[in-house]
């Protein structure tokens, strides 16, 4: 019989996100320079570095740059947000309808126009 495992202290209000908290120091410079400059597979964020680093990158400071890093919530303290998949909601209806509309319609994601895939 499997038992469910229970996860501590997950909850959106006390999780620490490294990249909104990232305050770049002389320490985190040569931590990342020592990193890009080994061969490891991998390269450390150069945009972590300090603005007056010379490997700081050009593209670091470019305006509505794309950023997969979640830095922001919009959901209140203590508040809920909508329950995914919730049995008869409107908006949940709504989107499952559209999707399988979409499905009947298509038969690849490649033929869907772009102008009506929501950017």
């Amino acid at each position: 019989m499997a038992t469910k495992k229970k996860t501590k202290g997950r909850t959106s209000k006390n999780r620490f996100n490294a990249h909104t908290e990232h305050k770049p120091t002389d320490e985190t410079d040569k931590a990342i320079s020592f990193i890009n400059s080994q061969n490891l597979g991998w390269k450390a964020d150069v945009c972590k570095l300090q603005k007056h680093h010379a490997d700081y990158g050009s593209h670091c400071d470019k305006k509505n740059a794309q950023s997969l890093a979640q830095t922001e919530s919009d959901l209140e303290e203590n508040k809920k947000g909508k329950e995914f998949g919730a049995k008869g909601g409107k908006d949940f209806e709504s989107a499952l309808a559209k999707a399988q509309n979409w499905s009947k319609k298509y038969k690849t994601a490649d033929e869907i126009p772009d102008n009506l895939i929501p950017e």
